[in-house]
């Protein structure tokens, strides 16, 4: 599941959007400057996205992919069509010449460019990735470009090999990459947490870890979505949102009621996400009237 924010308000990411601003000025001077989004589910990753891609959309080539939730079976390449469908129409006629000897490889990720049936065992992976590094790279000549990746710690191998091979074949070019990833799913381990490990420590990838809102920020936003709020509603907001601003959104349609559905569906998808030890301290826990220390939970 993945939270679509809707909401036109935001506030509290001053700071992360000038970090971004600044990656891509540094992508535009041909430094390398790709920057992952993290933090926990509804803090705001694709709100902040989203405001950035508007920001520049005036001076840079904006591509956005998503990965998707299937299951215990991540899609194979999930966001590269819609990039390579994005950075084709930017090229339009210089397309094929950009793409080199290996174009008959977007075949593979984009059926409607076939003529005929694909021989896939005659199309290597490297050429792919080469092929795609060709396109980025022409559209870039031009003015930077913004690569958007989307909930990447649903990526499957491929995806994240083909991430790797991009960030560093693209180093020193006019083309940031801006992921975004839940980190508490990237702390379970697997292979989204070795991309990061292995990226980070070839500094191809800057961290911003977006923070739950304080009193005032909660306050600010409320005021923007709703005009005012009292401070008796603005104490149950943060008690019961604790400044996460997808739950805040969502509490405000009904602060004194019970829990709104995509509320509840959010908070079931971090139990499900437990280990069964964890899942049964849980279901104990529910089952007090009162709150339960740290301490005694440890």
């Amino acid at each position: 599941m993945s939270l679509a924010t809707t909401s036109a308000a935001m506030v509290g990411r001053d700071a992360e959007l000038a970090l971004l601003d600044d990656a891509l000025r540094r992508a535009g001077a041909g430094e390398s400057a790709s920057v992952l989004v993290g933090g926990e589910a509804g803090i705001g990753k694709s709100r902040l996205t989203a405001e950035f891609r508007r920001r520049v959309a005036d001076r840079a080539t904006v591509l956005t992919g998503w990965c998707l939730d299937y299951g215990s079976t991540p899609a194979p390449f999930g966001p590269l069509p819609a990039i390579l469908r994005g950075v084709l129409d930017e090229l339009g006629d210089r397309a094929d010449e950009a793409a080199g000897p290996g174009r008959d490889a977007l075949q593979l990720l984009l059926p409607e460019r076939a003529t005929g049936p694909v021989d896939r065992s005659a199309i290597r992976p490297e050429g792919l990735r080469e092929t795609i590094a060709n396109l980025l790279e022409a559209a870039a000549a031009t003015r930077p470009v913004v690569v958007v990746i989307e909930d990447l710690h649903w990526a499957d191998a491929a995806t994240l090999a083909m991430l790797s091979f991009l960030l560093r074949a693209l180093a020193g070019r006019p083309v940031l990459f801006l992921l975004t990833c839940r980190i508490d799913e990237v702390r379970r381990g697997g292979e989204v947490r070795t991309f990061f490990a292995e990226a980070e420590r070839a500094r191809l990838l800057d961290r911003v870890t977006l923070k739950r809102l304080d009193a005032i920020e909660v306050r600010d936003l409320v005021q923007r979505l709703r005009g005012t709020v009292d401070d008796a509603g603005l104490a149950r907001l943060m008690e019961r949102s604790e400044g996460v601003p997808f739950f805040i959104e969502e509490l405000l349609c009904n602060v004194q009621g019970p829990m709104p559905d995509t509320l509840r569906d959010v908070l079931l998808s971090r139990f499900d996400a437990l280990g069964d030890d964890a899942k049964r301290i849980v279901r104990l826990a529910s089952g007090s009237d009162d709150p339960i220390s740290h301490d005694l939970l440890t």
